[in-house]
């Protein structure tokens, strides 16, 4: 072989050599994939701008008190007149996204808001569908103010459900009749990303 081939064949080499990587990143664009980067990946509906909560000012009904709120993603079930059979069924789907979080389970907490103190009875029955429910109520109404807020202005419907941010940010909501897998989806993506 002559010099002239040789070089000829070493300029081949360096142009494919430069052109597997730009081929291989245009074949990963979302796009190339069936993807489109410009809808979004998530299952709930966003809250935009994020309603800031203030989880402090609620009167926690658990022996932790107000730090089993603290500095954990919520995922909060507003209770508006008392807990029938369809809320029931909606704690224990929230149970099962908790228990589905694995090794996050301590970051996240499943929070029942009732408009009004519930009595004895009901809070230990609610208690017995999942141990670690944390039951509180809203005496300030700041709360309240957040979600109706986050509902953009509509009250929460029986079977709402909301995830707030460890921050106490409202960020994503989930309207009456949401498909289970949908929230744990949207959590365990929050919950990887955020690296808590």
């Amino acid at each position: 072989m002559n010099t002239r081939n040789r070089n000829r064949l070493i300029l081949v080499a360096l142009f494919v050599l430069f052109l597997i990587p730009l081929v291989a990143a245009i074949l990963l664009q979302p796009e190339q994939l069936g993807e489109d980067p410009l809808i979004t990946v998530n299952r709930g509906d966003l809250v935009t701008p994020p309603v800031p909560m203030n989880p402090a000012g609620l009167a926690v009904r658990s022996e932790a008190g107000p730090a089993a709120l603290e500095r954990r993603w919520l995922l909060v079930h507003p209770i508006i007149d008392g807990c029938d059979a369809r809320c029931e069924s909606v704690i224990t789907d929230l149970r099962q996204v908790h228990i589905g979080t694995g090794r996050y389970q301590d970051k996240v907490a499943v929070l029942l808001l009732a408009t009004e103190t519930l009595p004895a009875s009901e809070a230990e029955r609610l208690s017995a569908i999942y141990e670690r429910l944390v039951i509180a109520t809203d005496p300030t109404g700041g709360t309240r103010t957040a979600l109706l807020a986050a509902n953009k202005g509509i009250a929460p419907a029986s079977g709402t459900t909301f995830v707030a941010d460890p921050e106490g940010n409202l960020m994503l909501h989930y309207a009456p009749g949401y498909a289970r897998g949908d929230l744990n989806k949207d959590l365990k993506k929050l919950l990887k990303w955020s690296g808590r």
